[in-house]
């Protein structure tokens, strides 16, 4: 059973699995998978986003990419460029961004069960899929933890994420943009929910409690609770 490997990589980790998604981070962002530009301004143009608030420059972002929470008002035009339906947006207030920087760096790894709106589709009849998560701020890389048991350092991305800190000084906000990379794992929903998960498990306090125990004390790690906390049973 995948929950059965799940665990029994939790146990491996502090060792070969470690050092095999290392590698496999390093590999990715080094630009192979990264699908996004790495700055801003080759995004937006961020001159004529001057006059405007941290509140609104990220409904404008929101909107842009699709986000079917993003208020209406401004009619920002979504982005209709080739590759836009595989690309999501979420933003990042500036205490966010800090405790996402503090944390990803010392608990970089990590692995998320991504509720499924029906059997997944490994053939075993699970409602949801595992991910691994592998941070290298500005840079998040996503990938199925099945696949990286197959391929080890050549597992292929299931989404990328890049985050923009350009406006935090001026406007208190992170523009972050993730980019699905593999659609037949990752649906856009399913990104946003990605993104939300991300930004909850490193900059809660007790949600980070168990990506410290992850990456610093396998043992304690509770897989069994991590699906609970999901409502993935």
């Amino acid at each position: 059973m995948l929950a059965q490997a799940a665990r029994a990589f939790t146990g491996a980790w502090p060792s070969l699995l470690m050092r095999a998604a290392q590698q496999e981070c390093r590999r990715h962002i080094g630009g192979i998978s990264q699908t996004s530009p790495t700055k801003l301004s080759e995004v937006m143009r961020v001159d004529e986003l001057a006059s405007k608030s941290g509140e609104e420059i990220a409904q404008i972002w929101l909107q842009y990419h699709g986000d079917p929470q993003a208020s209406v008002s401004g009619q920002q035009q979504a982005d209709t460029s080739p590759g836009s339906a595989q690309r999501v947006g979420a933003v990042l207030s500036v205490e966010d961004w800090s405790l996402l920087q503090e944390r990803g760096r010392k608990s970089p790894m990590f692995i998320l069960p991504l509720a499924k709106g029906g059997a997944a589709n490994d053939g075993r009849g699970l409602n949801y899929v595992t991910l691994l998560v592998q941070q290298q701020l500005p840079f998040t890389l996503v990938t199925s933890l099945e696949e990286f048991k197959l391929y080890g350092a050549g597992a292929p991305a299931a989404m990328t994420v890049t985050h923009y800190p350009e406006l935090v000084d001026s406007k208190g906000v992170v523009l972050v943009r993730g980019d699905i990379v593999n659609d037949k794992m990752l649906n856009p929903g399913e990104a946003r929910t990605v993104l939300q998960l991300l930004r909850a498990f490193y900059t809660d306090a007790d949600d980070y409690k168990m990506v410290l125990e992850f990456n610093h004390h396998p043992k304690l790690f509770d897989w069994d609770k991590l699906l609970k906390k999901l409502h993935i049973q």
